[in-house]
């Protein structure tokens, strides 16, 4: 090579080293930006936990070590808060929560963090004692929350504000979670359903699902998160009870459980809620690989502690339909038309037409994700048609 061509060669790549270079995203950027502008977090109140509570820590970190001049949660959009504001919008009752993917169905929360929300968000106020957690430590027994807790929690808290969250209802557009919560007759009774779509951060094939706490008890329940091992993050996941949808409370076709895909999405049709009250209707048919199916509409209306379930299929033949109904509690056919689930401090009863829909109550296996097990039950309603119309009503006692 002449010296001509070493020169040009030098030349260019010094051009290359003086051109500037895009900066990539650094994990702050990427984290929240797993986050819509609603604040919801698909992957449930555990994983939240998780993941805005280091955020919370490294911000803090963050603010001390530039002595105020970089403060992470001096947001402008407002979507910092919104993350913030999750856990007092999941609560249905008691400790019972709107838990959908591998969020567990009840859960508490470190006071430290919580103090520490909401004092750099006065407006979103302090949770009831009952959902903060005892322990300072967590299970794995991560030493920089558990010492932060310790030491956040001995913040003066902020009493509660009247807002949307305590008025008992809430709906997240972008992750399209419903939730709302009643007192009745002397029960608390919170419900939760969810839209989305099945390709979802730690996703459970659960497009429909819903949950109905009475007093506590999540009576009409996701499973939660399995026990993690390899066939739980394989490609045999949805074979898991918990995972695919023949262990959520959604209808099965012709024997078909829902697909996993980011085409399997709900449309909404409707979204509407007010303090106990609340209408949330979905067309969830993109989610079953059915041949001749046309519409699966489901409807949920919430009042007063009652649940309307109604769902309208269509098809070009007829459909095998079972609808399911998953519950951690027992759950008996006490008269035709008529079934009870009976928790330890609470129960729930079901109605449903008896003249179209055949009864049958299941046990299966469970393994949670402590390794644990346990046999979790199901009420199965069982109806043939090119076209059918089901509703179920569920009131508590």
């Amino acid at each position: 090579m002449d010296r001509a061509s070493l020169r040009r060669r030098s030349d260019a790549c010094r051009s290359r080293r003086r051109r500037p270079r895009s900066r990539p995203p650094d994990a702050k950027d990427c984290f929240l930006a797993g986050y819509g502008d609603d604040g919801a977090c698909p992957e449930g109140l555990g994983y939240w936990t998780y993941g805005f509570g280091f955020f919370t820590i490294y911000a803090d970190a963050l603010h001390r070590r530039t002595g105020g001049r970089i403060d992470l949660f001096d947001d402008p959009t407002g979507k910092i808060e919104e993350i913030a504001r999750f856990p007092h919008r999941v609560q249905l009752s008691g400790t019972a929560i709107a838990a959908f993917a591998d969020s567990p169905p009840t859960h508490t929360l470190p006071p430290g963090l919580v103090a520490r929300l909401s004092r750099r968000f006065p407006g979103i106020g302090m949770l009831p004692e009952q959902l903060l957690d005892t322990e300072p430590v967590d299970r794995p027994g991560r030493w920089g929350p558990g010492l932060r807790d310790m030491v956040w929690a001995n913040e003066l808290p902020v009493p509660a504000p009247a807002s949307a969250e305590s008025g008992g209802g809430t709906y997240f557009p972008d992750a399209q979670w419903m939730i709302v919560r009643s007192r009745t007759a002397g029960r608390e009774v919170g419900f939760a359903a969810k839209g989305g779509h099945n390709e979802e951060p730690h996703n459970h094939n659960d497009l429909g699902s819903f949950v109905v706490a009475v007093d506590g008890e999540p009576l009409l329940a996701e499973l939660g998160a399995g026990f993690y091992n390899g066939q739980y993050f394989g490609p045999d996941r949805y074979d898991i009870l918990c995972t695919g949808s023949q262990g959520h409370s959604v209808p099965l076709l012709n024997g078909t459980v829902q697909r996993a895909s980011r085409e399997a999405a709900a449309e909404v049709l409707a979204a509407e809620h007010a303090p106990g009250r609340a209408l949330f209707r979905i067309d969830i048919s993109a989610a079953y690989p059915v041949s001749g199916l046309t519409s699966l509409v489901r409807e949920f209306t919430f009042a007063d502690g009652v649940l309307i379930l109604r769902d309208r299929f269509g098809a070009q033949t007829p459909l095998d339909i079972t609808e399911r109904f998953m519950s951690f509690a027992p759950i008996e056919v006490t008269t035709p038309g008529e079934a009870l689930i009976r928790g330890d401090t609470a129960a729930l009863r079901l109605y449903y037409d008896a003249s179209a829909w055949q009864p049958r109550v299941n046990h299966y296996p469970h393994v949670r994700q402590d390794a644990t097990g346990t046999t979790v039950h199901s009420l199965d309603l069982r109806h043939t048609g090119a076209t059918a119309q089901f509703e179920l009503r569920a009131h508590p006692e």
